[in-house]
């Protein structure tokens, strides 16, 4: 009978490990993602902000704005 609940107790530490394993790997994945949309999000931003920044220096060069 103990070597019964020895049994079960080792096989329920395997599925817990390798769920355990399951869920880091998912959560590594969904940080990945999050840091990926960041990253788009940013180049985006930047890029709208430089562009503002060309346009806005274009029309003070043709004088169509002061500073």
């Amino acid at each position: 009978m103990e070597e019964n609940a020895e049994i079960i107790i080792k096989s329920l530490e395997e599925k817990l490990e390798k769920e355990l394993k399951q869920l880091e790997k998912y959560r590594e994945e969904e940080i990945t993602k999050i840091l990926a949309e960041i990253d788009r999000t940013a180049e985006n931003n930047y890029s709208k902000a430089v562009e503002e920044g060309l346009k806005t220096l274009s029309e003070i060069v043709r004088g169509k704005r002061t500073l």
